[in-house]
């Protein structure tokens, strides 16, 4: 089983969720936290990452 978050977007139809260089940090914090089984954070960084690719494919990738 595969417990990579891009491998069970990308499954869905979703597009990877791209973690900017500047965002490292936060990404990490919110995925220790994960798994430590507080997910919140890390959900919501994931889904923000998503919106902002999906941004990126349909054109509108400024924000």
């Amino acid at each position: 089983m595969q417990n990579n978050p891009n491998y069970h977007l990308l499954r869905h139809g979703y597009p990877h969720a791209i973690i900017e260089v500047g965002e490292r940090a936060e990404y990490l914090s919110a995925l220790e936290e994960a798994n430590a089984g507080r997910c919140e954070r890390f959900a919501g960084f994931v889904l923000r990452s998503v919106e902002r690719s999906i941004r990126r494919l349909i054109g509108n990738g400024d924000s």
